[in-house]
């Protein structure tokens, strides 16, 4: 199942729908406008790959100022779970410990970070791959994590009227490739991050031309509420 912002492109749309159900999400009633259908500050992926579950959060949790928006805005790559810790809702530690635990068979590694919108900050790829301009994170994963991150130059993704917009908000890994809302021509470091994708030997999905459009993640996966 994927949950994707109503706000996401039509183009994106048709071309989620001919993978998975999809489920177009908000406006919550917590968060400011411009992100109030962003599906990461809801919905949390417990791992990276295509077998892990979904988390829910609470939408009576979320605030209309940062950081108070972002209690379930957490990235989990393998065992590391990766959020301004401050912030993050007990419910979802517990539940990705839980799971963490019982997959791989070792504790939840926490990897604390400044930048509480983590996962629209973060282009999740794999357990041990992922994209950002944000450097305090990329920092802290070199630091902390033998996770490879490429660090591209930020801007060039759109979310109104913010200046800009993150790269992990305007696209998801669904399956076997990433799908991104818009197109990753548009953006400067475009042609190094498909090839940084497929050498993950993932495939890219995108709307050529289109501009990059943060809409709070793609997230794919089993709802653990089923």
């Amino acid at each position: 199942m994927i949950f994707v912002s109503r706000q996401a492109y039509p183009g994106a749309l048709q071309l989620l729908r001919k993978m998975d159900d999809t489920v177009c999400v908000g406006p919550f009633k917590g968060p400011s406008e411009p992100v109030s259908c962003h599906a990461d500050l809801l919905y949390c992926k417990l791992g990276a790959g295509p077998e892990a579950p979904v988390f829910k959060g609470r939408e009576e949790k979320l605030g209309p100022v940062y950081p108070s928006d972002c209690p379930y805005n957490a990235a989990v790559m393998g065992r590391y779970f990766i959020h301004q810790l401050k912030v993050t809702d007990e419910a979802l530690l517990k539940a990705s410990g839980a799971y963490i635990l019982e997959r791989y068979g070792g504790p939840m590694i926490p990897v604390r970070v400044r930048q509480a919108y983590t996962k629209c900050s973060m282009a999740v790829i794999d357990d041990s791959h992922a994209v950002t301009s944000d450097r305090g994170i990329a920092s802290a994963l070199e630091k902390s994590t033998d996770i490879r991150c490429l660090v591209i130059e930020p801007g060039s993704i759109s979310l109104p009227p913010y200046n800009t917009g993150f790269i992990g908000g305007c696209c998801g890994r669904v399956g076997d490739a990433v799908v991104f809302n818009g197109g990753l021509d548009t953006h400067p470091d475009g042609a190094r991050i498909r090839a940084f994708i497929e050498d993950c030997g993932l495939a890219v999905l995108d709307i050529p031309g289109a501009p990059l459009f943060d809409i709070g993640s793609i997230i794919s996966g089993t709802p653990a509420w089923a």
